[in-house]
Order: C-alpha cells, then sequence, then structure tokens
C-alpha cells in the first residue's frame, strides 16, 4: 500500500512513512493515541531532557516503554513513572543508556534548554 516505505543501505534497511498517503492522518492520531504521546509531552515539559527513546524487547513483560535520556547530573535521573496503566517512563543518563540491553528507537531529539518546544513523533 506504500505507507511505510524503505530502502536499502549496505546490509541495512531503513524505513520511513510515506505523508502523503492518504491514510498517514487516521494511522497517525492512532498511533499517537495508542502511545500516549499527549500525556508524555506533560510529563516532558517540566523536566530537562535531552532524547527520548521507544524501548524495544523481543518479548516485554508491558506494554510499552520509553526511555528519557537526561543530564548526567540530574535528580531525575534513575526514576520511574507510569503513563496509564502500562506505557513505564525511564529516566536515564547517557552513561547507563549505553549499557541497556533493549533495542532503542530515537522518537525525536531536541538540545537542552529547549522546553517551551513540544516534541513531535517522526
Amino acid at each position: 500500500m506504500d505507507l511505510i516505505t524503505g530502502r536499502p543501505v549496505q546490509n541495512r534497511r531503513y524505513y520511513h512513512v510515506n505523508k502523503d498517503h492518504y491514510m498517514y492522518e487516521g494511522m497517525n492520531r492512532l498511533i499517537r493515541n495508542y502511545v500516549q504521546w499527549e500525556q508524555m509531552q506533560e510529563l516532558l515539559e517540566e523536566i530537562e531532557w535531552q532524547n527520548v527513546y521507544m524501548a524495544s524487547e523481543e518479548q516485554p513483560s508491558y506494554g510499552l516503554e520509553y526511555i528519557v535520556e537526561v543530564k548526567k547530573d540530574s535528580q531525575d535521573a534513575g526514576k520511574q513513572v507510569l503513563l496509564g496503566e502500562s506505557i513505564k517512563v525511564t529516566f536515564v543518563t547517557p552513561d547507563t543508556k549505553h549499557t541497556m540491553e533493549q533495542t532503542l528507537v530515537m522518537v525525536h531529539r531536541f538540545g537542552l534548554g529547549t522546553t517551551n518546544v513540544k516534541p513531535q513523533v517522526s
């Protein structure tokens, strides 16, 4: 259907969403609701964060997990909260992020100090 397109690069394949597809807007709303993106934005408004990832495991014992990278000296480092009943949000420093066993998928990236800029799923 060409909603998701991919291209090979060496031994990898990179995928992206076709934003011109007639089903894109409806699918985008459905996914944002499923991943509770608006609630995640509200949580991030009060925190100085660097990057946001979604964690992927082969058999997670819970729903989704967001990994939020914060500064090394952040008081939020190590904190875990739940969005709704099944989405775990874990706050990690750059050092602890590199030791995680999950596959991390970048949701979006902003520099520090951009607290009035809301993250957007891309």
